[in-house]
């Protein structure tokens, strides 16, 4: 989130961003702290690898 921080993802400010990662710990994180810079974030429920498997 240091690049949110930096603004230098301002061009994605008004895109819907879905953050992921393996299990959805770190997705969920990543997603809480662009919300909290005003960033329209979701995650990827329960992370990428259960997801890969549907």
């Amino acid at each position: 989130m240091k690049n949110a921080k930096k603004k230098q993802i301002e061009e994605y400010r008004n895109k819907k961003i879905c953050t992921y990662c393996g299990t959805g710990y770190r997705g969920n994180i990543a997603a809480d702290e662009l919300v909290q810079e005003g960033f329209n974030a979701i995650t990827l429920e329960g992370g990428y690898t259960p997801w890969n498997q549907c």
